[in-house]
């Protein structure tokens, strides 16, 4: 900590208010005692993520320190053993009204007896994640003493505690009377709690003058979370209601002693939301929650793995249920009924029909059920029409579930309506429910007037016979579904169509069938009976469309269908075996004739972004040629694993002659990825040449016949490959024959006669695997802006750069090479240098590579070393360097034969470099060959495997740098700082645990 400005450090110190420190890994002491200046002004202190910070405030004897702090927020110090060092007794902490403290594993207590005292104004404690913290406050002050007066918080409103397994006590009782501000308390995953409030020396008379009757009361407590055990024995056995007079939000979070803190629940009248995790209800007769509480204020319930819970209401109860808005029930296995008889009923009568429609939970949005094998339905069909603002429906992975709604067979018979509305419901989910057959078992129909998603997941016996319809049928459907934006139905037999799917909700017979005129998003997943989607309905509003493994699926839309997709954004599908065409002519088409060129172009799907395609053996094309004109806004195109596709857009042999232009361009695409399609031949069958003016992202990847013939360019060629590749990003090409070099990719997909190569103006990334045929990459084409190049398996690549590239490569950052058979330097001298001259040092060290990082060099066996050694300065951030499996290996860094003598420097720095690895590299004899010794001041790993012939020596110097020496005179033999490497040993080093060493 330095002085800014005019002034004197301690007056600097003195004028100093907020700290805030992130990241400082060697600091031990944040304020030492010589800065004590600086803790009279402060007040808000933050420090996070110091791995070495051992304590903050170093203390003395002045007075008044830290009076005036009042936030301290400390998190992720994995060392700290102490807030505050030395002497507490002057300290005064006043101010302090936020203390947060998270993530410190080896801190035991917070304070001492004495700095808890002075803590009259704090508000707030959070504390999570400290492990090793047993108390609070500490027992004995710094002299051993013990303070006999007493404590108090009176300001505190919040406490906090999680996720502390060694805590063993919170505060001794003599605090509890202070707390009557006390509105939060959480205390979850203290396993290891003895006692929230605990008896200390003194505290007995405290107790007898302060707590009456011994009982600690809270009056202002509005929120109480606890993981019982030990942590809620300080509430008095009958008395806990009493306590809390302002309860509105418990969460009790644990087994047996949950149910003893539930068998107090009766005079909880406040309470609005109760949230019960893992309790076991001890007594078996016990079959309810409540045990004769009317909870008229619950306005959330959640209920979760509590295992013995067999019902959660009684009849009784439902009436006083009306400001409940949310009800979970989540994993209880033994629950059988939601609403169930209660026991009290001599004459065993449930609510009148008209009772449960007026006072079954009016109020209710939000219904989730998931994991409740034993439960049959959720209510008696006759409350459905009683749910009116029932917002959020989800029922999933219950394995019994006939039905939503059922009707009780002890029941008074009641003449249910045929036809029941939910008439706010926006979302159904129906998810893995094996048994259900029927949404409703006691109602002929359902409707959802304003639902907006639909999902249907695994129920297979949800069957799908529906009734017919009269000409009124689509007043019905209106009525039914106008509103429905969103269905997603999966894994369910029998459904051959889309308007089927209505079906599966309404019970079939209200001639309510599937209306879309709303529907954006459509998502279908096993359905192997599909084999026509809409079957008449027009989804004129849909902007997102996926289908996966509907088998029997031969098309996706008709050609009459086109104009009305305007809406279209996202079109994905995958996995249909059947599928023949995307788009097929309709079969009411007598003329069997499909859109014209022009109709198509301008009709066809004009806001489609994103076009996926994957895992169809019978498509041969997506869409007819004339179409691609109209795909303004297409920016992912990405096609992969369709056996029979020949190309990306084809023309269809019996559409109407069109004048298809010779250049087709798709302005706005941004990514096309082709993989796995080996009979695609080329990008399209029915146009000469394709232009993508924005596309940034090319990946092609398993397409064996897409042929590779050279473009002739005129004078103007730079022109043309601006025109069509000008702001190409990332390239990826992968198991391709046929290309020589990278000017080919161009040709790819561009159909190879309009003259545009490939321009690679804003290339960045480039990977090249299994190009067999590859022999040069670049052919005068200059990657300025490229920072990623990877290259696998490209067999008869000679090498990867010509030197006169070298001062252009200056964004390069990682470079991975591996498994080039013939690669015999990284950097070849140019052909057309007649003079046969290599770029001299002083040019070497300035222009090569500077932002370099990463350089990987795996399995080139004709390789003998990476760079020139003169290059090795100017790799001023190399951070990972790994050279491995190459046999012919003779040095990392090497000199070149024909070069010009440079005067190499003695010794040479990376300074950066933090991880060098040598595998495998049977013929390597020295690091480098041409400098007698490399310093890496900043390496944290070095591993040195499988070099026999390695004479290098690698050891720490006195400032604890790593150094790589090739001549054995340079380090004293048996000098504990050198390292040589045995034949039959991997010696690996780091800069925390020194040299180890492994057998092979």
């Amino acid at each position: 900590m330095t002085s800014h400005g005019h002034g004197s450090q301690k007056d600097f110190f003195q004028r100093l208010k907020h700290v805030e420190v992130r990241e400082c890994g060697d600091i031990r002491t944040l304020f030492p005692a010589k800065w004590r200046q600086a803790l009279k002004n402060l007040r808000s202190v933050e420090i996070e993520y110091c791995d070495s910070l051992e304590e903050v405030f170093e203390l003395d004897e002045e007075k008044e320190l830290l009076s005036s702090l009042t936030r301290l927020w400390l998190s992720g110090l994995p060392e700290l053993k102490c807030i505050w060092k030395g002497p507490t007794r002057h300290v005064s902490l006043h101010s302090l009204a936020h203390l947060e403290l998270s993530s410190l594993d080896k801190l035991t207590f917070i304070f001492t007896p004495s700095l808890a005292q002075s803590l009259i104004h704090l508000e707030t404690l959070q504390i999570d994640h400290c492990r090793g913290l047993k108390r609070l406050i500490r027992e004995k002050d710094d002299e051993g003493e013990i303070i006999t007066e007493s404590l108090g918080f009176p300001k505190l409103k919040t406490l906090s505690i999680t996720t502390c397994f060694k805590l063993e006590y919170v505060f001794p009782v003599s605090v509890s009377p202070s707390l009557q501000n006390l509105e939060e308390m959480v205390i979850l995953s203290a396993h290891n709690l003895k006692q929230v409030f605990y008896s200390g020396e003194g505290d007995d008379i405290i107790v007898k003058s302060k707590i009456k009757d011994g009982i600690i009361d809270f009056p202002q407590l509005r929120k109480l979370s606890l993981f019982p055990g030990s942590s809620c024995n300080f509430f008095g056995p009958k008395h806990f209601a009493a306590q809390l007079p302002s309860l509105q939000e418990l969460t009790i979070v644990g087994p047996e002693e949950g149910g003893n803190l539930l068998a107090q629940l009766q005079g909880f009248t406040s309470l609005e939301a109760l949230n019960l995790y893992y309790v076991l209800v001890p007594d078996l007769n016990l079959r309810c929650i409540w045990k004769g509480l009317v909870p008229s204020n619950l306005t959330i319930l959640q209920v979760y793995e509590c295992k013995r819970l067999t019902h959660v209401f009684t009849d009784s109860m439902i009436a006083s249920l009306v400001q409940l808005k949310a009800l979970k029930i989540s994993a209880c296995e033994e629950l059988e009924q939601i609403i169930v008889e209660d026991n009290d009923d001599e004459n065993d009568q449930i609510l009148s029909r008209s009772d449960l429609q007026s006072s079954s939970f009016p109020n209710l949005h939000l219904l989730k059920i998931r994991g409740c094998n034993k439960l049959k339905s959720l209510f008696p069909v006759a409350m459905a029409s009683g749910l009116k603002k029932l917002y959020m429906l989800t029922v999933k992975e219950s394995s019994q579930l006939l039905g939503v709604f059922g009707q009780d067979d002890h029941a008074s018979p009641v003449n249910v309506e045929k036809e029941m509305v939910l008439p706010d419901l926006q979302e159904l989910l129906l998810v893995q429910l094996p048994s259900i057959s029927s949404f409703s078992l006691g109602c002929s129909n359902f409707l959802f007037p304003h639902l907006k998603k639909l999902e249907v997941d695994g129920c297979p016996k949800l069957t799908t016979i529906f009734g017919t319809t009269s000409n009124g049928s689509m007043s019905a459907q209106s009525k039914g579904f106008m509103n429905l934006k969103e269905i997603s139905i999966e894994n369910l037999e029998g459904v051959q169509d889309l308007m089927q799917v209505g079906c599966l909700i309404t019970n079939r017979r209200g001639g309510h069938e599937l209306s879309i005129v709303s529907l954006e998003t459509l998502h279908l997943n096993l359905l192997p009976d599909l084999r026509c989607i809409w079957k008449g309905l027009l989804p004129s509003n849909l902007t997102s469309l996926k289908v996966n493994e509907c088998k029997r699926l031969t098309h996706v839309f008709t050609d009459n269908m086109i104009a009305s997709l305007v809406q279209l954004e996202v079109l994905e599908i995958s996995n249909c075996e059947e599928l023949e065409q995307i788009i097929a002519k309709d079969n009411d088409d007598e003329n069997d004739q499909i859109f014209s060129g022009s109709d198509l172009q301008f009709a066809c799907f004009p806001n489609l972004c994103r076009l996926e395609i994957r895992g169809f053996n019978k498509l041969k094309s997506l869409f007819p040629i004339a179409m691609a004109s109209g795909l303004k806004k297409l920016q992912i195109l990405e096609v992969r694993e369709s056996s029979q596709l020949l190309g990306v857009f084809g023309q269809g042999d019996h559409a109407s002659p069109v004048n298809v232009e010779n250049e087709m361009v798709l302005p706005d695409l941004h990514e096309l990825l082709l993989i796995q399609l080996p009979s695609i031949s080329c990008f399209s069958l029915g146009c000469y040449d394709f232009l993508f003016p924005h596309l940034e992202k090319l990946k092609v990847h398993g397409c064996p016949k897409l042929t590779i013939e050279s473009a002739t360019t005129s004078n103007d060629s730079m022109s043309a490959q601006s025109k069509g590749f000008m702001n190409l990003k990332e390239i990826s090409i992968e198991n391709l024959d046929g290309v020589q070099d990278l000017m080919q990719v161009g040709c790819l997909i561009t159909n190879r006669r309009g003259g545009h190569e490939l321009s690679i103006v804003s290339l960045e990334t480039l990977h090249l695997n299994l190009l067999p045929d590859l022999r040069c990459i670049w052919k005068g084409l200059l990657p300025r802006n490229l920072t990623s190049l990877e290259v696998n398996e490209c067999k008869r690549l000679t090498h990867v750069f010509t030197n006169n590239m070298i001062a252009s490569l200056v964004q390069l950052e990682v470079l991975e090479i591996s498994n080039c058979d013939e690669l015999e330097q990284i950097i070849a001298k140019d052909n057309d240098d007649e003079n046969d001259q290599i770029l001299a040092g002083s040019d070497l060290q300035s222009s090569c590579f500077p932002n370099l990082y990463r350089l990987e060099i795996r399995g080139c066996n004709k390789l003998k070393s990476l760079f020139p050694v003169a290059m090795a300065s100017g790799l001023k951030k190399l951070s990972v360097l790994k050279v491995t499996k190459s046999s012919q290996l003779l040095g990392v860094f090497g000199q070149d034969d024909h070069a010009s003598p440079v005067n190499v420097e003695k010794e040479m720095v990376l300074p950066d470099l933090q991880e060098l690895l040598l595998v495998q590299l049977p013929s390597i004899s020295s690091f480098s060959l041409g400098c007698s010794n490399f310093l890496f001041p900043h390496l944290k790993k070095l591993k040195v495997h499988g070099c026999p012939k390695l004479t290098t020596i690698f050891g720490t110097t006195s400032n604890g740098s790593m150094s790589a020496q090739s001549e054995v005179s340079q380090v004293a033999e048996g000098s504990s700082t050198g390292c040589s490497v045995p034949t039959s040993t991997c010696r690996t080093w780091t800069v925390y645990n020194g040299w180890k060493e492994e057998e092979d």
